[in-house]
């Protein structure tokens, strides 16, 4: 049985989008993935295939919330500089996709929606009518 987990944290760049030398579109998302226990932020590179690939490159922006779960896989590789680091993929991912980073909202659209929640909330009752 092989262990799965299970990440969550912010799109550090624009997908970056591939072919193999099969023809086989692919798509690698690097997801910023932070720990208040870890000193530092983990970059984890997921790859998406095909239409998700193209999906992933059309729609994700910097900073979007990724939530994903697969099998974290470890690779050693070492930097121009000769110091040894270690690289990390997660293999056989499902992947979701969360909110957009406020940045990409524009404040009328965000006024709007805090109106038709209040509006929401008060139709049906858990908000007394002065408190709009």
């Amino acid at each position: 049985m092989l262990s799965t987990t299970t990440i969550v944290g912010r799109l550090a760049q624009a997908p970056t989008m591939r072919q193999t030398p099969s023809g086989k579109d692919v798509a690698t998302l690097r997801v910023a993935v932070s720990d208040h226990l870890l000193a530092d932020t983990r970059y984890v590179d997921i790859d998406q295939w095909d239409q998700a690939a193209h999906h992933a490159c059309e729609h994700l922006t910097i900073g979007q919330e990724i939530a994903a779960e697969g099998i974290l896989d470890a690779h050693p590789y070492t930097t121009s500089d000769g110091e040894l680091r270690v690289g990390w993929n997660l293999l056989r991912p499902r992947v979701e996709w969360g909110p957009k980073p406020l940045r990409d909202v524009s404040t009328a659209r965000m006024m709007d929606e805090a109106r038709r929640r209040r509006e929401a909330l008060q139709n049906v009752g858990a908000l007394p009518d002065d408190a709009a």
